[in-house]
């Protein structure tokens, strides 16, 4: 029997080389799709939120007697929960195991939200909706870690091509949500978008039940407590607190390559989060393009996200690749991370082109499908800069 080797607060112990049962990475490849499944879904629902609710702002407005400041700063509210939420939990799946935090961060979102669209005031819908995000906000890191611990994603071209799923399943949700949302409350009511966000929080829920653990020392630690044996520990309080809350934030301003990606990351969700205001009053004014109009006319930028997946696999095959086995032929190493940034350079091109594209013509005298023609090339850019 082998022996199980103990793990400090972020140990990487991994379960005995051809152990079928006990190693992730050697399940069927059908097997790792169905793991993987629950936390791709939590990770686009996360993102859903945020701009699926932009279609309940004139019914908050109504229903509550605020302002349309007032409602429309729930989405900062929901993004304020986005950020919080990594920073202090995303480590806390390497400490507990994948399972347990998904199952537990999933359903606290799905109560919360149920919560949000039964509120009965203002106060306890920002409160839930705060609340929401904060459980929801770390599932896109948490299917990262499960991608990483069922793949080697370097290697597999399945695991690449479910880590661009995952990514994808982040940066879509930012169009669709208006797409879905505004159709959905123009037939029902604003609280349709808590209510369909619900629903793909239950589903994914249902996704991550059944799912075995993947990450390796918790693995570890389960099959010696089932034998009786000593269990790895996981660290003194002190290195649980600074796995869980400081090293994310230490990663964040010490790391070179991480807060600049970051903060060109935040820039573009940040024009995002612009547009949701910006396209109800210009095309309402300019158009007057009722909710739902104003809803499908994100669809465009959901096609930009979509078309610029071949884009990407161009530039990472003309340059990614050569420079990777250049790379390897001169010095024997592997592709410097630096090396893969020619998308997130391209769209940092494409994005300004496209705002003056559409500011500029967003006016009564030009048709309306000229401006929103912009939103492929914003959905495009949007897409290199973030993958």
């Amino acid at each position: 029997m082998s022996k199980s080797p103990a793990t400090g607060a972020m140990g990487a112990a991994e379960p005995p080389e051809g152990d079928i049962v006990d190693n992730p990475r050697t399940w069927s490849e059908n097997k790792k799709l169905l793991a993987v499944l629950g936390g791709i879904l939590a990770s686009f629902t996360a993102v859903f939120g945020t701009s699926v609710y932009v279609a309940s702002v004139p019914g908050v407005v109504e229903e509550y007697g605020v302002s349309e400041t007032l409602a429309i700063s729930l989405v900062s509210i929901y993004s304020l929960g986005q950020v919080i939420g990594p920073a202090i939990t995303t480590a806390s799946s390497e400490l507990f195991g994948r399972r347990r935090v998904l199952q537990l961060s999933i359903l606290s979102a799905l109560v919360l939200t149920v919560g949000s669209a039964c509120a009965q005031t203002f106060r306890s819908l920002a409160v839930l909706r705060f609340l929401a995000s904060l459980a929801i906000s770390p599932c896109p890191s948490f299917a990262l870690s499960v991608i990483n611990d069922l793949w080697d994603v370097e290697s597999s071209k399945t695991g690449s091509s479910v880590v661009l799923l995952a990514a994808m399943a982040t940066i879509i949700p930012a169009a669709l949500g208006m797409v879905c949302g505004a159709p959905l409350v123009a037939v029902r009511d604003w609280r349709w978008t808590f209510w369909l966000t619900a629903i793909l929080l239950g589903a994914a829920l249902l996704a991550v039940l059944p799912i075995p653990e993947t990450f390796a020392p918790q693995i570890v630690r389960q099959r010696a407590r089932k034998e009786s044996n000593e269990a790895p520990t996981r660290g003194s309080w002190k290195e649980l607190a600074w796995a869980l809350f400081a090293r994310p934030i230490h990663m964040l301003l010490v790391e070179p390559v991480i807060f600049p990606t970051a903060l060109v990351s935040a820039i573009a969700q940040g024009v995002v989060f612009c547009l949701y205001a910006a396209y109800p009053l210009i095309l309402s004014t300019a158009y007057s393009f009722n909710l739902a109009q104003i809803g499908l006319s994100f669809l465009p930028m959901f096609v930009g996200n979509v078309l610029a997946v071949p884009v990407l696999g161009i530039i990472d095959r003309s340059t990614a690749v050569r420079e990777h086995f250049s790379a390897t032929d001169a010095v024997g190493s592997t592709l410097l991370p630096e090396r893969r940034l020619g998308g997130a350079i391209l769209g940092g091109i494409l994005m300004p082109i496209s705002l003056f594209w559409g500011g500029w013509t967003a006016r009564q005298d030009i048709h309306w499908i000229v401006p929103l023609l912009s939103g492929l090339l914003f959905g495009m850019s949007y897409t290199l800069i973030l993958v």
